[in-house]
């Protein structure tokens, strides 16, 4: 899941944060701490795949890192 693209340049950082909160339960869920390997892509987006995938993990992380935290330090040095 690319949440830069998922989410497009019309969501505000609000809406991103909740998007990643979604993956809070599943941390805890399968093998804990960890992200499964794929999701089903409607509701209840169940998990599939293996339990433990280390991109998934890199890319919830990527997305904390540069699409919420590095737009906020950017924002504080422009203004």
């Amino acid at each position: 899941m690319d949440v830069s693209t998922t989410c497009g340049s019309g969501w505000v950082d609000d809406e991103r944060a909740i998007l990643l909160e979604n993956f809070e339960q599943h941390l805890h869920e399968a093998c804990l701490g960890q992200v499964s390997e794929i999701f089903d892509g409607d509701a209840p987006h169940t998990p599939r795949g293996y339990v433990a995938q280390a991109w998934s993990v890199a890319e919830l992380l990527r997305a904390i890192v540069e699409d919420i935290e590095q737009p906020h330090r950017e924002a504080a040095k422009a203004g």
